[in-house]
C-alpha cells in the first residue's frame, strides 16, 4: 500500500516541477511543443466552428422537382421569375388565364416563392423576408396559381403578385 501511495506522490512531484519551471519561464522543450499542438488544435477547431455557422445549409433533394404557373387573374404577368433560397426559375410571359408548362427545379419548390417580373418596362419584386427553418415540399410535381394584384390608387404604379394557392400534383 505504502508503495501505491508513493509512486502517486512522485508523479504529483514531477508535475509540480514540471509547472514551476514552466511558470519560470524555462519550459521543457516537450511541453512546449504540446502546447503549440494544443492552442494551433483549438485555433483549427475555432474556424471551422465559424465557417460552418455562416455558411446556410443546402437541404439536399432525392431528385428534380418540377414546378408550373397557374396565372388566374386578368391581366398578363410579363417576364415572371420565381426565386427560391438556392436558385431561380424563369418562366417569362404568363398571359392571364393561361398556365405553364412544368419547369424543373433542382434544390426543392418551398410552400412559397420570391418573385420578379415587370410592369410597363419597371422591375415589380415580391420578396420573402426569410427562409430559416423552411424545407421543400414532398412531392414532384407543383403549381402555383397566382395573379397580379393591380393598384387601385391613382398614380400608383406598383403589382403584387398574390399566391391564390400551391397544389401536389404528384
Amino acid at each position: 500500500m505504502d508503495l501505491g501511495a508513493s509512486s502517486v506522490s512522485l508523479t504529483v512531484k514531477d508535475l509540480m516541477a514540471s509547472y514551476h519551471r514552466f511558470a519560470q519561464g524555462r519550459p521543457r522543450r516537450s511541453t512546449r511543443r504540446a502546447l503549440a499542438i494544443v492552442a494551433v488544435g483549438l485555433m483549427v477547431a475555432g474556424c471551422a466552428d465559424r465557417a460552418a455557422r455562416h455558411r446556410p445549409l443546402e437541404q439536399s433533394m432525392p431528385g428534380p422537382q418540377s414546378l408550373r404557373i397557374a396565372n388566374d387573374g386578368v391581366e398578363d404577368i410579363t417576364g415572371l421569375v420565381v426565386h427560391f433560397p438556392w436558385e431561380e426559375i424563369t418562366f417569362g410571359d404568363v398571359p392571364a388565364g393561361t398556365t405553364t408548362a412544368y419547369k424543373s427545379v433542382a434544390k426543392g419548390v418551398y410552400g412559397y416563392a420570391a418573385y420578379t417580373w415587370q410592369k410597363n418596362g419597371v422591375e415589380q419584386n415580391r420578396y420573402v423576408i426569410d427562409w430559416v427553418g423552411e424545407a421543400p415540399m414532398k412531392g414532384s410535381w407543383f403549381t402555383y396559381t397566382v395573379h397580379v394584384d393591380t393598384p387601385r390608387r391613382l398614380f400608383e404604379d406598383v403589382q403584387h403578385i398574390v399566391d391564390v394557392q400551391v397544389t401536389t400534383d404528384g
